[in-house]
């Protein structure tokens, strides 16, 4: 097949060496031999790894079917069907994003970068359900991503479907926008692809020698040190309840405390959040950001484009959470479009800096990891901004080395940045500055 072939530890060893070192010393160190067969398959931006808790193969037509689908080779389905979801795999290139979708939103919950090993908590024990369900899907590229421009003017669409040849579907919503990007990138071309490697059953399967125990030691080892934050999720909320508890002239308000316990997260690094797309890392900006300015140059505005990362890999930059569309997986209600955005902001501000004059105070209590990501919360700057002010206009820029670049990008084509919308008019900006 096109997109995937079989292939061998041997043959690919030095691409996993050059994304993950330690899996790399550690298989060698084992020796458990070159002949280890696995998979390297090929997913075009915008296709699915995984479809409705289900694996996702690229057959000869460049369609997305599923592994049992008959224009799957056998051996292929009988390797990887070891997986209630997704096999074991490897990233080696490009990035993943393991999502949901609930009320129309996407709920984005981890991006896998290259390196990352995926799909561990199912394969390594079968029994657990909270990693499997008809609800998890895993795009090709960041799906979580769009531009705060509109993109739904009618007479901009047709000129688009006229340069890409296909008809389109008009975005209702951000989270539409991913159809349109994948179709310019695919009708246009786009050599864009995430790179994996799958294990097979062989690499799982029970034994007796030392050395593949080992092996598997290190897996649970890798697992475990992922899962750290949402294993402990019982702890943080407790020692979030009485730090609160504590705290007086404070919202009680569950829709603003959930949203200030993401915040946490967010400010840790374990949770998602939004940030300003600078690079082809997550999906073909390039082309897409040319493509839209192309279209859309009657509109003289500098498209700002959105995608989900963790703030620890973003050096100098800020991520941002958006009342407009928000990342935390316990408010993606109707409530998203309550008219109090300009009061939740303001409790929610309130509540965060109760929280780092109560951390400031040095409560005794708070030990070893629970002190150590309350303390990463108190450093990070966390501003609100609303763009119809200015001065808010001019102190986000200032506070993101992405949007100053974006802003000199714009300057240089006689063109505005575009911040004044909806998803920048109420959001929570968060930095290590």
């Amino acid at each position: 097949m096109k997109y995937i072939f079989r292939t061998s530890w041997g043959e690919q060893k030095e691409n996993i060496k050059k994304v993950n070192p330690d899996l790399f010393r550690v298989v060698e160190d084992l020796d458990l031999g070159n002949d280890l067969p696995l998979y390297r398959a090929i997913y075009p931006y915008g296709s699915k790894l995984l479809h409705k808790g289900k694996l996702q193969i690229i057959n000869n037509d460049r369609r997305g079917v599923s592994l049992c689908d008959s224009s799957v080779d056998l051996q292929i389905q009988k390797d990887l069907e070891y997986a209630p979801t997704l096999p074991m795999g490897v990233l080696l290139e490009k990035r993943i994003e393991l999502y949901s979708i609930s009320n129309d939103h996407t709920a984005p919950f981890v991006v896998f970068r290259p390196g990352s090993i995926f799909a561990l908590s199912v394969v390594l024990n079968t029994e657990l359900t909270l990693d499997k369900g008809d609800f998890w899907e895993a795009s090709s590229g960041i799906r979580t991503s769009f531009s705060t421009m509109k993109l739904s003017y009618k007479k901009h669409l047709a000129y688009l479907e006229k340069k890409i040849g296909k008809n389109l579907v008009t975005p209702k919503t951000y989270y539409d926008h991913i159809g349109l990007f994948s179709a310019i990138s695919e009708e246009m071309g786009s050599s864009w692809n995430t790179d994996v490697i799958y294990f097979t059953k062989d690499w799982l399967q029970e034994r007796n020698d030392l050395k593949w125990k080992a092996f598997k030691c290190y897996l649970y080892d890798y697992n475990w040190k992922a899962m750290q934050y949402s294993r402990q999720q019982n702890l943080h909320d407790l020692v979030y309840s009485r730090i609160v508890g504590s705290c007086k002239n404070i919202s009680h308000n569950l829709f603003v405390n959930n949203i200030v316990k993401h915040l946490i997260g967010v400010s840790n690094g374990y949770k998602p959040a939004f940030c300003i797309v600078d690079n082809n890392e997550g999906m073909p900006f390039d082309l897409i950001r040319e493509t839209i300015i192309d279209i859309y140059d009657s509109e003289e505005q500098y498209p700002v484009f959105v995608t989900v990362d963790s703030l620890p890999h973003l050096g100098e930059s800020s991520v941002y959470y958006s009342l407009a569309a928000p990342t935390c997986q316990e408010l993606l209600t109707p409530r998203v479009k309550s008219v109090r955005k300009t009061q939740d902001i303001e409790e929610i501000m309130r509540l965060v800096k109760a929280l780092k004059e109560k951390f400031s105070e040095n409560f005794q209590f708070l030990e070893g990891r629970q002190y150590d990501l309350m303390r990463s919360f108190s450093e990070c700057s966390i501003i609100e901004h609303h763009t119809t002010h200015k001065n808010s206009y001019t102190s986000m820029i200032k506070h993101d080395e992405k949007l100053i670049k974006s802003e000199k990008n714009a300057k240089e084509r006689n063109l505005s940045l575009q911040l004044n919308n909806p998803f920048f008019n109420g959001v929570i900006q968060i930095s290590r500055h």
